[in-house]
């Protein structure tokens, strides 16, 4: 029977070093796999937010959801009788006034 030195493996310990090789492999994996799940849900919550932004600017822009199809003038029966083409006007929108220039 071979006498060791303390301290150095015997061939006991090396059924122990390959289990811990075993072991820091498997933390190795899990900590990839936890660095993955870090980046995975910011980045997917960004493509949800750039889907959505981009399914809002085509909504406002480019949809018939939001378009006016025909617009309705009321009350202007002395107005079309009023107003010759080519006449000049000066249109206040805020007050609801047409003035006649010419």
């Amino acid at each position: 029977m071979a006498r060791f030195a303390p301290g150095l493996p015997t061939a006991d310990d090396a059924a122990d070093t390959l289990s811990a090789q075993e072991r820091f492999r498997a933390r190795q994996a899990a900590r990839r796999r936890a660095d993955r799940a870090r980046w995975t849900r910011p980045l997917l919550a960004l493509a949800v937010l750039a889907a959505l932004a981009g399914a809002g600017f085509w909504v406002v822009w480019f949809s018939s959801w939001v378009t006016s199809h025909e617009v309705t003038v009321v009350g202007t029966g002395k107005a079309t009788q009023m107003i010759k083409t080519g006449q000049r006007l000066r249109v206040d929108g805020t007050r609801g006034l047409v003035r006649i220039l010419d």
